[in-house]
């Protein structure tokens, strides 16, 4: 009943800022009803944002057909089908973590200020989105912070050679 269906809702506490589902009401209005195509289409719109992400960091981390199948596993696995068509938060999440990725290798690649904050923007949008992007996003992070800091040592960052490290 509706009844039992509130008193659910009202039990459950909220782990992430229903952004998707205020985006999808704002599509509902401009549209004058709701419109289920359109929640759908953002999705899927979010999705190949992602996977275009991904395509671009991996051309520029790996071969140009290593970034073709990983596009290819991006938009035909399971997984990313179902998720660019189900409502849910996931494809913006994985989308914004992939620009965050991308952010941050483009950084690395050419420091400069816009591109350090375009990768902080990428990565705390998505674990606004949905907290558990953290698991991917600090990570991250992290290891660039630890490499550019490798790679700043007076030694040149790789040791000796000679195995003496």
């Amino acid at each position: 009943s509706r009844e039992a269906a509130l008193d659910a809702a009202a039990g459950q506490g909220r782990l992430e800022p229903p952004i998707v589902e205020r985006a999808a009401a704002v599509l509902y209005r401009i549209a004058g009803g709701e419109k289920l195509w359109l929640p759908r289409l953002a999705s899927i719109l979010y999705w190949l944002a992602g996977s275009l992400c991904l395509f671009a960091l991996s051309r520029r981390l790996f071969s140009g057909p290593a970034a073709l199948a990983a596009l290819a596993v991006a938009l035909f696995l399971p997984y990313g089908v179902n998720a660019s068509r189900s409502f849910q938060p996931d494809p913006l999440m994985v989308g914004l973590i992939c620009a965050g990725w991308l952010a941050l290798v483009r950084q690395r690649e050419r420091p400069g200020p816009a591109r350090f904050l375009l990768a902080v923007l990428a990565s705390a949008a998505a674990a606004l989105v949905k907290p558990m992007a953290l698991f991917f996003v600090v990570p991250a992070g992290a290891a660039s912070a630890f490499a550019r800091e490798e790679l700043d040592r007076p030694d040149g960052g790789g040791g000796s050679g000679d195995g003496s490290d």
